[in-house]
């Protein structure tokens, strides 16, 4: 029994490296869309303290980059921007 489940093991091991990890998009669930109660209730998020700071610092920890703790908070800060630039662009139309 153990000797199928190493077997197993094995080959989805093989078959992941061949096809690769998936690659998990990064956003955020208040990212997603523009409407007026999604940008307030990100807007509450990040006011909350700790709270974006926390997810900042446990998304640098988890993800395989070669960028230091500030460059990732900076990289983080640059998508909130553009976030809230689109969500002012859609209010424009």
């Amino acid at each position: 029994m153990n000797y199928l489940l190493w077997c197993c093991h094995l080959v989805f091991a093989g078959l992941q490296i061949k096809h690769g990890y998936p690659q998990a998009p990064y956003k955020t669930t208040f990212m997603r869309d523009t409407s007026f109660a999604t940008v307030m209730l990100f807007r509450l998020y990040r006011a909350l303290p700790f709270i974006w700071e926390m997810k900042v610092i446990i998304d640098w920890t988890v993800t395989h980059t070669c960028l230091d703790l500030f460059q990732w908070f900076r990289l983080d800060d640059a998508f909130n921007y553009v976030y809230f630039n689109k969500y002012q662009s859609d209010q424009r139309k």
